[in-house]
């Protein structure tokens, strides 16, 4: 993922978790409140994996962010704690990120530095010399002189 698209994702789970907590302050009767906390009647999703709902993405944000999921709302409710939570929450988030990227590009870095191992016998064509790293390759190869 390029860092202008995580910087936009990153905005996006702040503004979520924001959004959120926002509409758990609001009276009972705001139509926002009453939609987030409202179910279908009726109607059945698609067999196979569906796409998330707000709800589904917002506990996937929640557990990126290091914020307990069962008890938000009693959280959301303190407004100051609540941004504090989120900001704490994509810090830490952001900087797992970063430990997370910075490993693995050192494991590839310790790949790349490995010496190559030979190749294996019958991967070098023997009509024109040309050697293959996988043998598959050489197979396909073969067609050309046929």
């Amino acid at each position: 993922m390029r860092v202008r698209d995580y910087r936009r994702e990153m905005s996006m789970v702040k503004s979520q978790l924001r959004w959120s907590g926002h509409v758990v302050r609001m009276p009972d009767d705001r139509l926002p409140k009453q939609i987030f906390y409202s179910q279908l009647k009726e109607g059945n999703r698609k067999k196979g994996g569906q796409k998330k709902r707000y709800k589904g993405l917002l506990k996937a944000n929640m557990k990126k962010c290091n914020i307990d999921f069962n008890n938000w709302e009693e959280n959301a409710r303190d407004r100051n704690f609540w941004r504090s939570t989120i900001r704490e929450g994509t810090t830490t988030f952001e900087t797992n990120r970063c430990e997370e990227l910075e490993e693995k590009r050192g494991r590839r870095k310790e790949r790349q530095l490995q010496p190559k191992p030979d190749l294996p016998q019958g991967t070098t064509c023997s009509t024109c010399g040309r050697s293959f790293k996988a043998r598959i390759g050489l197979i396909s190869h073969l067609r050309v002189h046929k």
